[in-house]
């Protein structure tokens, strides 16, 4: 599965679905494949991930769905990242990567920079 913009923005459009759901609602993935226009083999491939990672749990049953497995305020957009895949190589720049490192230095795909990090003038 690689990883693309719109992918992410998907993501992030069905996660914001299961923010604040009508009470005992959980919307389903078929629902949101629906109302997002998108299709539910799809929906259902971002689901298994995000669920994988931590970010989404499934309940069963007939009213069955989908609902967050943590507070939406502790969910980032890195985490909706890193749980799609890893990040495809976007330049070449090595500067880019120790940036990244430096603000994400616990993330487990940039991880600690195996070099000090030189500082910045």
């Amino acid at each position: 599965m690689s990883l693309s913009g719109t992918r992410i923005e998907y993501a992030i459009h069905c996660l914001l679905s299961l923010v604040d759901p009508p009470q005992d609602v959980t919307p389903s993935s078929r629902d949101m494949a629906t109302f997002w226009s998108i299709s539910p083999s799809y929906i259902a491939k971002l689901f298994a991930r995000m669920e994988k990672a931590g970010l989404v749990q499934s309940v069963e049953g007939i009213r069955g769905g989908n609902r967050l497995a943590r507070p939406a305020h502790a969910i980032t957009v890195l985490d909706i990242v890193d749980a799609l895949g890893p990040l495809k190589i976007l330049c070449s720049s090595a500067a880019i990567y120790v940036t990244i490192a430096r603000c994400f230095p616990n993330s487990p795909r940039t991880g600690q920079p195996t070099a000090p990090v030189p500082s910045t003038p």
